[in-house]
This record gives structure tokens, sequence and C-alpha cells, in this order.
């Protein structure tokens, strides 16, 4: 579990650090205080290695971008910069490298650092011997990645090629990867389905599937069994009711599959870390308390961690409730707030988050 976090020249970041010391962490603030740039962050650095981590980050931006997007001119070589990697640097500024560090809950330290690298030639490292399709595009440059875990470092650098976007590390990788990392926003993923489906086939294998059932059945008590179900190639979880036919899961409602994807993003994948941007969006008022209630028993049971951002007011005082009916240690809540121009956060733990809400304070 991640403990200590620490951000430089990210996004809205020129230097800060956060303490998430319990499975759960809600993060709140008025807009632009960094909320979302604190769960990129975190990703980012969790997804140190994979080849594709700066256009997952950018996607979150909707920055999209397919392997072949910029040739025949559909996109500009100093607007993919720009876009992709140019703005990951605080006020635009890549004089100075970024770093994100995090610290766990034995001792572990892990670093990303990513610098702007102009000097360096994608050709001249692999001695000359490449094709067109793996040389560094005319009038790009290369992005230096540095990932350290505990001290040893791997090192690689991103080129854009005529093949997409490139990561080539100076010698294999040899530090062991962060652990298991899901992130989603608002909405769901598009893939959410089939990823759902086959997380739910690796629960079931695994003996959790009663886990799972019976948490959404305290939600819902029409809820009597999960089961697969395929259709021209796709799986869909199905819900089998107590009166009625089976129904997919995704028919049931927002709230219903959110809570889904998120029990079974942290079930499938014990240990993992599950970042959520604005938690409360698409969901009733009503909903809240028992989603809170049923994230923090699976965290508890599981050993995963999960930090969600939220804009709700009634989200915060279902959070607290919902944790607190399984463990008040469980639950840190943040504010992010501007104070003379620097970002500062305001940690409340669950007793004096409830001292704040009974009494009217400003917590959002």
């Amino acid at each position: 579990m991640i403990t200590k976090i620490g951000f430089q020249n990210l996004r809205c970041f020129k230097d800060f650090s956060l303490e998430t010391k319990t499975p759960l962490t809600l993060i709140s603030g008025r807009n632009n205080v960094g909320k979302t740039t604190a769960l990129e962050g975190i990703f980012l650095l969790c997804l140190s290695g994979s080849p594709d981590m700066l256009l997952k980050v950018s996607g979150i931006r909707k920055y999209e971008f397919n392997a072949m997007s910029w040739q025949g001119a559909a996109i500009a070589l100093d607007q993919f910069h720009f876009l992709i990697w140019e703005l990951l640097f605080h006020e635009v500024d890549m004089s100075q490298p970024l770093r994100i560090s995090a610290t766990d809950d034995t001792g572990n330290v892990r670093t990303i650092s990513l610098k702007k690298d102009e000097q360096f030639s994608l050709a001249q490292s692999v001695g000359g011997n490449t094709n067109n399709m793996l040389q560094s595009l005319p009038g790009t440059y290369a992005l230096r990645l540095s990932y350290t875990f505990n001290g040893k470092e791997d090192q690689g650098r991103f080129h854009l090629t005529q093949n997409g976007l490139v990561l080539n590390f100076d010698a294999p990788p040899s530090l062991p990867r962060p652990p298991v990392t899901v992130y989603t926003g608002p909405s769901l993923p598009r893939f959410s389905q089939q990823l759902i489906a086959d997380w739910f086939s690796k629960v079931e294998v695994s003996g959790q599937k009663s886990l799972i059932v019976d948490i959404l059945h305290l939600l819902d008590p029409e809820i009597e069994d999960l089961f697969i179900s395929t259709m021209q190639g796709m799986g869909y979880v199905y819900a089998r009711r107590k009166s009625g036919r089976p129904l997919p899961v995704s028919t049931m409602g927002d709230g219903t599959s959110k809570l889904l994807f998120y029990l079974l993003a942290m079930a499938a994948n014990p240990g993992c870390l599950l970042l959520v941007d604005e938690i409360e969006t698409g969901l009733h008022h009503t909903f809240y308390q028992k989603l809170w209630q049923a994230v923090a028993s699976l965290a508890q049971q599981i050993n995963s961690q999960v930090i969600a951002t939220t804009h709700s007011d009634e989200c915060i005082h279902a959070a607290i409730k919902g944790a607190t009916e399984v463990d008040p240690a469980l639950l840190t809540y943040i504010r992010f707030a501007k104070e003379d121009d620097a970002i500062v956060p305001y940690y409340f733990a669950n007793n004096d988050l409830t001292f704040a809400l009974e009494h009217r304070m400003e917590v959002r």
C-alpha cells in the first residue's frame, strides 16, 4: 500500500506531497486544485516501464491517438509532443525533470523521472541496424525515462517513430514493477464489459465469487448469483435474480455496474491500487453509502487500496458513514486548497471528519 507520494514539476504541482496511510483515501476540493492530477501522477508512476504509459495518461484528458495517427499530416509532430508529454510538465516547462516518488508500507521507494533529451539518437543506440519504421521521425526529440526502486535504476527513452510511440530501454528492465493499478474516470472505460467478464472469471476460479455476490446482495437483495454468458465472442456478467429472468449487470443501472467494476478490479488483482476520479458521477446520492460500505468491506478483506476524488458533499458524508460501519480506521479524507498560489492538503481522520460534518464546517 502506498503511504506517501511526492510530485515535482507535474502539471499544477511544482512541489507537492501527499500521505495516503489508510486503505481508503477520499480527496475533494474546488476546481483546478490538482485532484485529477494527483491520480494521474500515481497512475503514471504505477505504469512505469509500460510502452503505452504516456498514451494511457494522456487519454485521461481525452488526448487519444492511435499508433499511426500522425501519418499523412493527421497531426503535427509538435502538437503530438505538446499534448502527449509537454503538458505533463508544470507550466509546460521542460527545463526541469518531472519526478514522482512513492513510499509503500514496507518502506520500498519507487521513483519515476521524465526529462527532455534532444541529443539522443535511436539509430545510434542500436548501432544503425534499424529500418525506417523504427527510426525517430525528423523534427522530434526523445523523452528520457528513469525508474528507480530502492536506489537501483532502469533507464529508457520514448521516441516518436513511423511505427508509433516506442520505449527503448538501455538494458533489459530488471526492477520489480509497481502493484497492479486500475484507473477509471467519471464513466467506465469503453472496454469495461469484457474486462469485467475477464476479472469475474479470475475471481470465480479463485473461489471468491461468493464474496462478490454477498456484497452485491446487500445492495440489491434481488441478486442471488452471478454468471458469464457469451454472445458473439464477448463475455457478459449476468445476475440471476429471485424473480424474473437473468439480466446483464450492465443493464441494471450505473450504480450496480460501477460497483461490480470496483469490486472485481480489487478481487481479481489482490493488493491492487484502484484510482477513481469523481466517484459519485452517475450515481444517485442514496447509493453513495452502500457503495462506500461495499468498497471498504472488500478493501479490508483482500488488502487493496482505493484513492478516489469527489465534488460532492453528500459523497463525503456517505463515505464516512459507510466506512465507519466496517472500520472507522479505514478512511482518510483530504481536502485540497489553494493558499498563496500553492496547493495545500488538509487531512481529516475519521473522527475529525465526523466532528467537522456534525458542526457544518467547510470540508469540500
